[in-house]
Formats: C-alpha cells, sequence, structure tokens
C-alpha cells in the first residue's frame, strides 16, 4: 500500500486541538522516538469560517484557508482536502476521529472490527456542548454501532457546541476535553498501557 500514515479524519473542533496537542508530544518523543509529522494526514474538506474561530484553534487571518492545509503548514502533517470515504481505509493502519458524522465513524469501525487481529487501530472523540466521548477499537462492535443511533448512514454534520449556544454566544468546552482524552487514549494504545473501552463524561 502507498500510504501507511496514521489518518487524523477532521481538523474542527475537535480535530484543530488534537493536532496541536499531538505536535507537542511528537516533539517530546512521547510516541517513539520515530515517529514525525509526516506520518500523519489530515482529512478535511472544510475551510475555515468566521464562527469556526471562537471554538476552533484558528484565527482571523486564517478564514478561507483549507483546515488540513493549515495543519500541514503549522506542523507539517500531510494533508487530503476532501471528505474521509471508504476508498480511503485500506491505506491507514491507525484513525484517529474527530469527524462530524456517524458515517465516517461506522466506516472505520467496521473496517477495523472486519481485520481486527490488533491489526489495525483507533480512537474516536467527541462533544456536544460540556459532554464529551471517547470510544476506542477495544469496545464491542456492537455497542459503538449503537452509539451512533439509528441512521449509521448520515453524513450530516453535528457540531461539538450544543444547539443554541451559539445564538447566544455562549462557548463550550467539551470539544477542548475531548482532544486531551482522545489524546490520552492514544497514548496508552502506543505504550501498551490500559486503553478504555470508552470515557463519556460531563465536564462538571
Amino acid at each position: 500500500m502507498a500510504d501507511q500514515t496514521i489518518a487524523i479524519i477532521g481538523a474542527g473542533g475537535i480535530g484543530s486541538h488534537f493536532c496541536r496537542i499531538l505536535h507537542r508530544l511528537l516533539n517530546a518523543q512521547q510516541l517513539g522516538a520515530t515517529l514525525e509529522p509526516g506520518q500523519f494526514t489530515v482529512y478535511d474538506f472544510d475551510v475555515v469560517e468566521p464562527k469556526n474561530v471562537k471554538w476552533q484553534d484558528y484565527d482571523m487571518q486564517e478564514i478561507g484557508v483549507p483546515k488540513a492545509m493549515l495543519m500541514t503548514l503549522r506542523y507539517g502533517y500531510k494533508a487530503r482536502v476532501k471528505r474521509f470515504v471508504e476508498d480511503d481505509l485500506g491505506h491507514h493502519p491507525r484513525y484517529i476521529i474527530a469527524a462530524d458524522n456517524a458515517k465516517v465513524r461506522a466506516l472505520v469501525f467496521n473496517h477495523v472490527n472486519q481485520v481486527r487481529a490488533g491489526t489495525k487501530h483507533f480512537v474516536d472523540m467527541r462533544s456536544e456542548g460540556d459532554v464529551y466521548a471517547v470510544f476506542t477499537d477495544t469496545c464491542p462492535l456492537k455497542t459503538l454501532m449503537e452509539s451512533l443511533g439509528a441512521d449509521t448512514d448520515s453524513t450530516v454534520g453535528a457540531s461539538c457546541q450544543r444547539a443554541g449556544d451559539q445564538e447566544r454566544n455562549v462557548v463550550q468546552l467539551g470539544n477542548w476535553f475531548a482532544a486531551v482524552a482522545g489524546m490520552d487514549a492514544l497514548l496508552r494504545q502506543f505504550r501498551n498501557t490500559k486503553c478504555p473501552e470508552s470515557i463519556v463524561r460531563t465536564i462538571i
């Protein structure tokens, strides 16, 4: 296979913060002495919008720039300015999911389950307002699929901010906590220490 990088799917409310944390930990050699930024590929088809600046790790000068490209410019990750689709599954041994739709998650869950045998792994990060969650490939497939709701083929995006909060100019921090908890899960995978099947928490 041509590409054996680790996939980071989504560079928005959770993924942009995750990418920053990952950069610091790669520099500190916390995922091994040989792993480098170029061994990660960020998938995101979106560009930075003014509303994103409030809770995503972007600023006003970056409005209109593709999010995946900014992750390349900042940190040296590879960029794919596109949606992650089924054809992309075979190219990666590990998936970091920070996407905003159920279909991407279902694709990864089923793919990793089919080739399980410990050869592929994922960390799935989610948030809504002040609630955040992390799921890993140690979680049973049935539980993972049930967590997606009834329509596992949906590509409708869901914000990491709670509905109505944006109109009231309220920003919640569950997405930050999801990024940190997801990074901790990835560290545990690399260190071969016990990694939880899932975590669902309210900040306070």
